[in-house]
């Protein structure tokens, strides 16, 4: 099996039009991201994260553990770039050989190839890849599509047990990078049971839905129970708990909270109202949510095609639960999914180009299919080249977002050095926004066509439902959320409500500030603002020097 795998894996990348399509792809997409590096939210707190040991209690180890041979988590981000991009275009690569597994010459190469730079150039993939190490999803990508792989093996064969076992396995490490990736593999398994009903090959692969509901609940089960046991041996025997003090996050187990009386029907019908509100209406302003959107249109009309033509409402099923899948992850978190962990929208727009490419092939007037392959092929670099576009634009946002941070902080350090006395502890407070002028495009304003369309839709369910995705500082409606998050912002007070993070900002541009650990000072400063009246940044007067401390304020 791993021989097979490897083979195909290398017959996919021997194919000029395929791995150069990739090529242009990747540098297309990350090319300003790898040489322009920026540090942002969780890029001081690396060390935290992967030395420490916050991720595993969080049930993210994969990561902590490579820490221990690969020292990735020492700030490196055009070593780590690089990587990562590399192993994402591998990724890929490892589920074109999924599909291909049941697809095989139905498809032409250049439908693998567009299906895999749509899933490479998927712009909501910037959500995530602006923070340092990605949450390691380039590997939990290829490790899903391998998990995926050894399922549809067990479905294959009678003694399936050990593959299952392997795909639990494969699977409980892909979580151990990311939890979003279980959404991936349930969609992905469903993606490839769809394939099998599509192409008729029912008997080669055992479709008795029963076996493979069971199949997937005992290997969805086997990972959860797995997940917890290593995330529970770790902290056993690198003392994490203790060590960090933190309560475990990110939890499969989170799902508790809908039985234990701390969430109503109420609030399960306010997540579902946002989510669609994020993942569907929100198509209308955001792009990477518009390329998710077509592709749901064309899944649910290709599949009521399908289900017609073949008379198998099996087809709509599978449909039904690829678009149905993420909504999973509203359960399990009992928040509404943020963009960053969004992992389903690449494999899913990919996909729905691949069926296109399914199609097109099977047309049997040579003339034809030949027109319909120069449409297809154009119309899918279109869409790469548009999603490619999209994703510099967010990174190049990214950068200035950076540029910005660096140089307030500086400005600050400058003017505490220049004429403050450095030796006293130093307490920042107060609230900063990324400028308006660097994210203005994440903002719809109520007097566009746009806003009001999105009003009409959402009103007639909750009026009130946008009230959250709007701007306190009146600048609209919000439809992004990476972008709108600041470093300075989240280093006042992240983790323990110290300043720790916006300290190590200032040590990584070369400043050395002494931080007050005392958490009743960080109180007592805030009411020293409020009785001296104090102007936030940059207005003359924002820096206060008190007998034990220096106050700062940032708005």
């Amino acid at each position: 099996m791993i021989k097979e795998t490897r083979e195909k894996m290398e017959f996919f990348l021997k194919q000029k039009k395929y791995f150069y399509l990739l090529l242009i792809t990747a540098l297309f997409s990350y090319g300003f991201m790898i040489v322009h590096p920026t540090i942002g939210i969780d890029d001081t707190s690396t060390m935290r994260y992967f030395t420490d040991g916050v991720s595993p209690v969080a049930g993210r180890w994969c990561i902590f553990l490579i820490n221990k041979v690969f020292h990735i988590a020492e700030f490196a981000p055009f070593v780590t770039e690089v990587a990562s991009i590399i192993i994402l275009v591998l990724s890929v690569t490892l589920w074109c050989v999924v599909f291909a597994r049941v697809l095989e010459n139905r498809v032409g190469i250049m439908g693998y190839a567009i299906f895999a730079s749509l899933f490479l150039s998927a712009p909501v993939l910037s959500e995530v890849y602006t923070y340092y190490l990605h949450n390691g999803i380039s590997i939990a990508y290829g490790v899903t599509a391998f998990a995926v792989l050894l399922f549809l093996y067990a479905m294959e064969c009678e003694a399936s047990w050990k593959y299952i076992l392997g795909s639990g396995i494969a699977l409980t490490v892909a979580v151990g990078f990311y939890e979003s990736m279980l959404v991936v593999y349930v969609i992905g398994v469903i993606m490839v049971y769809l394939l099998i009903w599509i192409t008729g090959r029912q008997k080669e692969y055992k479709t008795n839905v029963i076996r493979w509901i069971i199949s997937g609940i005992i290997t969805a089960a086997f990972t959860l129970v797995l997940r917890s046991l290593i995330r529970n041996a770790m902290i056993v025997i690198f003392g994490l708990q203790d060590q960090i003090g933190v309560l475990p996050v990110r939890s499969m187990g989170e799902i508790s909270q809908w039985f234990d009386g701390t969430s109503t029907l109420s609030d399960f019908f306010m997540l579902l109202k946002r989510f669609w509100l994020m993942y569907y209406v929100n198509a209308i302003v955001y792009f990477p949510v518009t390329m998710f959107v077509l592709a749901a249109v064309i899944l649910v009309c290709y599949g009521v095609y399908k289900a017609i033509r073949k008379r198998n409402l099996w087809i709509l099923v599978c449909v039904a639960g690829i678009l149905g899948g993420p909504w999973i992850m509203l359960v399990i978190e009992g928040y509404t999914t943020h963009y960053r962990a969004s992992q389903y929208i690449p494999p899913v727009c990919g996909f729905a180009a691949l069926l296109i490419a399914y199609e097109i092939n099977a047309i049997s007037k040579v003339k034809i299919r030949r027109i319909a392959c120069v449409a297809g092929n154009l119309l899918g670099v279109i869409f790469i080249y548009n999603q490619a576009s999209e994703m510099n634009k967010c990174f190049y946002v990214d950068y200035l977002k950076y540029e910005d941070a660096r140089n307030t902080m500086n400005s600050i350090a400058w003017e505490l050095e220049a004429h403050y006395d450095t030796g006293k502890p130093v307490i920042i407070r107060g609230s900063y926004e990324v400028p308006y002028g660097i994210v203005k495009d994440v903002y719809v304003d109520a007097g566009t066509w746009q806003y009001q369309l999105i009003k009409s839709i959402v009103d007639p369910i909750d009026p009130h439902l946008m009230e959250k995705y709007y701007s306190q500082s009146g600048y609209g409606y919000f439809f992004s959320e990476t972008p709108l998050i600041s470093v300075i912002d989240w280093g006042v007070n992240a983790f323990d409500d110290t300043n720790v993070e916006f300290f190590k900002f200032w040590e990584m541009h070369g400043h050395s500030f002494v931080m007050e650990t005392d958490l009743e000072k960080y109180e007592e400063a805030q009411q020293k603002m409020t009785e001296l009246q104090m102007p936030s940044w940059p207005e003359e007067g924002y820096i206060v020097e008190l007998e034990e401390y220096i106050i700062v304020n940032l708005g």
